[in-house]
């Protein structure tokens, strides 16, 4: 009888040792997925900085053609202004 006695006790501290781990493994999950939507939200704010960048820089190339062209336009004109003259 003191033997199984002995062996519930022993049984019980290893339920309570392993229900510790197992909350202990449950609370480093929940960091876990929460660092994980965290760096989500990081990639996604990151990527919607790109997208804005990528915009502009396409805006700034287009600027710089029409520059481009306009001044292109000028010496053009220019050029057949002197000749004329």
């Amino acid at each position: 009888m003191r033997k199984l006695e002995s062996e519930r006790g022993a049984l019980h501290m290893e339920v309570s040792v392993l229900s510790e781990q197992v909350d202990a493994q449950s609370n480093k999950i929940q960091e876990l997925e929460s660092l994980l939507q965290e760096k989500r939200d990081t990639l996604r704010q990151m990527e919607e900085a790109l997208q804005k960048v990528n915009y502009l820089v396409m805006l700034l190339i287009n600027l710089e053609l029409y520059v481009l062209v306009c001044l292109y336009r000028k010496f053009y004109q220019e050029a057949l202004w002197r000749r004329r003259n």
